[in-house]
């Protein structure tokens, strides 16, 4: 008796199987364990949904099935399709085909068989309309992903203004809020407001000691807008060193180039070495005119 040849059909529901070939290989292995010694003459791999009627590489395989007189083989029967109209399509055609998990089952058994997989597939798409059709009964926007990222959006903005109000409404921030606020109308630099902070017992949100820079972030944070300083012409120094007073007249370019640093003070520092004092020794003010009057001299 001449032996039969086999065509092995193998199908994948999603790229991510056929990215990791699990599904395959299962499949593969079922059919090597039915044939025991013996090897399919071809193997095809359909990455599709089963519930789909076009499948090009089962097309291909029932045709060279055709040509060499050879019987199609399948792991599973729900690994052929789930749709009755396209099983009893291919059970009705010349092409012999065998289920390695159902050998035995004629015509009749397998259309009852593809008939209950079609129903549960209905089921599961009608249980799955219906479920989209409530969310989006409740508001939901449901299938773009500019919808994913607009509610995401919202949610992030929703969560910003709840920290924001509870900040606002914690009484140590409104009693540290408070204190900015006279600091910014003393037209203290952004050091000394973190040095006062600091003094009265302040502390960020992870428990240490202020610098300039999260001052400056507590300021706009809180709308507390410092004086513009550089509106101001003139800065005076008392070097408490040498007992000098420094005046410099500033000019529109160390206006501008001021404007680069959030605490003034920092700005101080650069003119150092170029006037010949050290911050640190010195007080200072900053006033729009000079006016120069000597007592006693």
């Amino acid at each position: 008796m001449k032996q039969k040849n086999y065509v092995a059909y193998l199908r994948q529901s999603t790229v991510k199987q056929e990215i990791s070939g699990l599904g395959v290989e299962a499949q593969r292995e079922i059919i090597q364990n039915y044939l025991k010694d013996r090897k399919t003459i071809a193997e095809y791999i359909e990455t599709e949904s089963g519930r789909k009627s076009n499948r090009p590489k089962l097309t291909e395989a029932l045709e060279l099935c055709r040509k060499t007189n050879s019987v199609l083989i399948v792991a599973k029967l729900d690994r052929l399709s789930r749709n009755v109209a396209f099983t009893s399509k291919l059970l009705e055609s010349d092409v012999e085909i065998v289920f390695c998990d159902f050998p035995e089952a004629n015509k009749l058994v397998l259309h009852i068989i593809s008939s209950i997989a079609e129903y549960e597939a209905g089921l599961i798409s009608q249980r799955t309309k219906q479920s989209l059709k409530a969310k989006k009964a409740r508001g939901y926007k449901l299938g773009k992903s500019e919808n994913l990222l607009n509610k995401l959006e919202q949610a992030v903005k929703n969560s910003n203004k709840t920290n924001h109000q509870k900040a606002l409404d914690n009484p140590n921030n409104k009693r540290a809020i408070a204190l900015l606020k006279n600091l910014v109308k003393e037209d203290r630099s952004l050091s000394e407001m973190a040095r006062i902070l600091n003094s009265e017992g302040f502390v960020t949100a992870m428990g240490k000691e202020f610098r300039a820079s999260q001052v400056s972030i507590l300021l706009k944070r809180y709308n507390l807008k410092r004086i513009e300083i550089m509106k101001y012409n003139y800065l005076i120094f008392l070097d408490y060193s040498t007992g000098e007073i420094i005046r410099i007249k500033l000019t529109e370019e160390q206006k501008r180039d001021s404007e680069k640093y959030d605490d003034f003070e920092e700005y101080l520092m650069t003119l150092e070495d170029g006037y010949g004092f050290r911050l640190l020794d010195c007080s200072w003010m900053a006033v729009e005119r000079l006016q120069e009057t000597v007592y006693g001299f």
